[in-house]
């Protein structure tokens, strides 16, 4: 009796092993590919993508600006809008310098919100005066030395 509780107790850890391993590995996978889905564009979707080219001495500001201007007035915006573009808009800062001593900063919209007006200049105007909005947007511009716009469309991939 002894043994047969012994080899039903080693079943039941044999078990409880194997759906640890469930949870621990494939669970993960299913929230990972669910969350892709549910945060991402699906298929025909708009994404676009910017690369600003930022000068090599304009750095540290650049960065400063985008975080106690830029970001702060997207992030602190009352309407809906504004916060559905931020919630669907990543900001990638480079890993290296490039070859032209420039510094490549990339935001991608994904997707692109229905509607909305990406216009950073009319951004601004959400806390400041017009007059402001635009001296902040030439101070914004004097940091790049180009940019590029990409407009795409996303695949069934």
């Amino acid at each position: 009796m002894c043994n047969h509780h012994l080899s039903s107790n080693i079943l039941n850890m044999k078990s409880i092993n194997y759906f640890l391993l469930l949870v621990t590995f494939v669970m993960p996978l299913c929230v990972h590919a669910q969350s892709k889905t549910n945060n991402r564009s699906k298929e025909g979707d708009q994404v676009w993508l910017i690369f600003n080219y930022v000068k090599a001495e304009s750095k540290p500001e650049f960065e400063k600006f985008m975080e106690d201007i830029f970001f702060k007035v997207l992030i602190t915006a009352k309407k809906p809008q504004i916060a559905e573009q931020y919630q669907k808009t990543r900001w990638l800062m480079p890993a290296q310098q490039n070859s032209d001593s420039t510094w490549t900063y990339v935001f991608i919209m994904d997707p692109v919100v229905a509607n909305a007006n990406y216009d950073i200049e009319k951004l601004f105007q959400e806390q400041y005066s017009p007059e402001k909005s635009a001296e902040l947007f030439k101070q914004y511009e004097s940091y790049i030395v180009r940019s590029d716009f990409h407009a795409l469309v996303q695949s069934k991939h």
